[in-house]
């Protein structure tokens, strides 16, 4: 028997590099901001379905469709189960579990005719509290995701926050992904407890991010699931498990990954070079033109446009309208037919024109649009 639970009611900046003299041309590569860590998230659950108690995980459906319920193994007669209700709150991270207010999580609770149900929670369903009693209490279910789509999308992840308590990896969650509809399942995260201290018996709402594998990259087939575990062995301590605000998340793919960016003076002007890793949906490249590093487009003349010929190539343009006394600042920013530019590091080149004289220095920049 469990103790009662309650009454019912990123991104990387490279330093400025070191500057490369040679004669009188100079070179200074002036930031490469490294690629955006920042992810978007394309897919949620919130479980909210405006139920105080008592309704079955297995009948929940959500604005991505319909939930269900597998038993992974014979379940006791009154097996633990899954509910989505606010019997058991879905609280932010760091709250301490609490009775509802009108946040419905996903959660493992008891029902009506668990053998200690008259003892902690006779009507069943008291939020994450379950019955450990004896093996007619034995659960082993899994709570399934609708098929998630990701179909365009790399570099995926799953944040939630959750509460678990139980039996060490004995009675507790996992967290599961599947990439072929949910044919076969792979444990991503086991025994999820929270560190419930200080919350007075109830668990302690945590955030947690799991990184899917690279299979469920561009894959229409995902699922997800929860699969708790109790062995009826008489021992456990409440919270059960809940999880609530389930969110899938994807690193956009940058329109064009700037490779080598470089610039020199040469008799005839300043030679920009640039190479790309990767291109989509690129049209050309603007050649950008400040005195200033601000590189402010409303101050930023054009020194010169290329056509776009696909990842990997290499690119050039001579600025022949510069002033051989002046410093200017460069960038490349790319033409795209499907949103906003992305734009290249920086260069700033210094010194008078002298033929041959000219020095070049390798740099890798790349900008998030």
């Amino acid at each position: 028997m469990t103790v009662t639970k309650r009454a019912v009611a990123t991104s990387r900046l490279v330093s400025a590099s070191r500057c490369r003299l040679t004669g009188a041309a100079l070179l200074l590569f002036l930031g490469a901001p490294g690629l955006a860590t920042a992810q978007t998230t394309f897919w949620t659950e919130d479980f909210n379905n405006g139920c105080a108690q008592l309704c079955l995980a297995s009948g929940y459906a959500g604005a991505n469709g319909s939930w269900a319920v597998v038993d992974v193994s014979a379940p006791g007669s009154a097996a633990n189960t899954w509910f989505v209700s606010c019997a058991e709150n879905g609280n932010p991270a760091g709250s301490c579990g609490s009775a509802c207010a009108n946040d419905a999580s996903l959660h493992i609770a008891n029902v009506d005719t668990s053998p200690a149900a008259f003892l902690f929670c006779p009507t069943g369903d008291c939020g994450a509290a379950y019955d450990a009693t004896d093996a007619s209490c034995v659960s082993d279910q899994r709570a399934v995701s609708p098929l998630i789509d990701a179909t365009g999308k790399t570099g995926l992840s799953v944040q939630f926050v959750y509460l678990g308590g139980g039996q060490p990896c004995a009675d507790a969650a996992d967290f599961e992904w599947s990439g072929d509809g949910g044919a076969n399942w792979t444990a991503l995260a086991t025994c999820l407890q929270s560190n419930n201290a200080g919350c007075g018996g109830q668990g302690r709402w945590t955030a947690n991010t799991v990184a899917l594998p690279a299979a469920a990259d561009n894959n229409s087939q995902n699922r997800l699931a929860f699969h708790w575990h109790n062995n009826g062995d008489g021992l456990g301590n409440d919270p059960s498990f809940a999880v609530d605000d389930v969110s899938v998340r994807y690193t956009p793919v940058l329109a064009v990954d700037f490779g080598d960016v470089a610039a020199r003076r040469t008799a005839s002007g300043v030679e920009v070079r640039w190479a790309t890793v990767s291109e989509q949906d690129s049209v050309g490249f603007r050649v950008l033109r400040a005195t200033n590093a601000a590189m402010s487009e409303a101050a930023a003349e054009v020194a010169g446009f290329v056509y776009a010929m696909g990842s990997g190539s290499a690119y050039q343009t001579m600025d022949l309208s510069a002033d051989a006394n002046t410093s200017y600042y460069y960038q490349v920013q790319e033409i795209s037919s499907s949103g906003p530019a992305s734009k290249s590091a920086v260069a700033r080149v210094d010194g008078p024109a002298a033929a041959g004289r000219g020095s070049a220095t390798r740099v890798r920049g790349r900008h998030p649009r």
